[in-house]
């Protein structure tokens, strides 16, 4: 089995890979929090180049509607970014300071896919995280919304875990 996160998910696949059923982890523009660590810990480290989020009263993360496009999928066409805006799912702040207890990628081989135009997981954290794992890391030019505007590149990520765990 090969877990597939995204974002924040990353942190999911982490330790849920720890199951002796994955095989491989692939991380799309995502967190790679290591034991002891909460994915907000890793989101200081190195800033991501956007002040649009913000918090609700109840302390859960959004991106306003009028800036969602410029700061998480600048390259895909206006219409899905606006869909993208209007039904996006709030991040709770007690998730991003959970830390994870185990990190699978410590012993599973990881593929990573960094996005270079990513103004919500900073390009620098992405490279000093998937660096950090040994990741098999592809680089593509991309905003955080990569599985919209490059799919086919998320896709042969994803078949070339599959592929070397057979």
């Amino acid at each position: 089995m090969v877990l597939v996160g995204y974002s924040y998910g990353g942190s999911v696949i982490t330790e849920a890979g720890a199951d002796p059923k994955v095989s491989s982890l692939v991380y799309v523009a995502a967190l790679q929090p290591d034991a002891g660590e909460a994915s907000g810990q890793l989101l200081q480290k190195f800033a991501a180049p956007n002040d649009a989020m913000r918090a609700t009263p109840d302390k859960y993360f959004f991106l306003p509607p009028a800036k969602f496009r410029e700061n998480f999928a600048a390259d895909v066409p206006p219409s899905d970014a606006q869909f993208l805006a209007d039904s996006q799912d709030q991040l709770a702040e007690k998730a991003l300071g959970a830390p994870v207890s185990v990190a699978a990628w410590r012993t599973k081989p990881s593929y990573a896919i960094l996005t270079t135009q990513d103004h919500m997981v900073s390009p620098q954290l992405q490279r000093w995280m998937y660096q950090r794992s040994g990741a098999k890391v592809t680089e593509v030019s991309a905003s955080h919304a990569v599985f919209i505007s490059q799919p086919a590149a998320v896709a042969r990520v994803i078949e070339a875990a599959a592929k070397s765990t057979n």
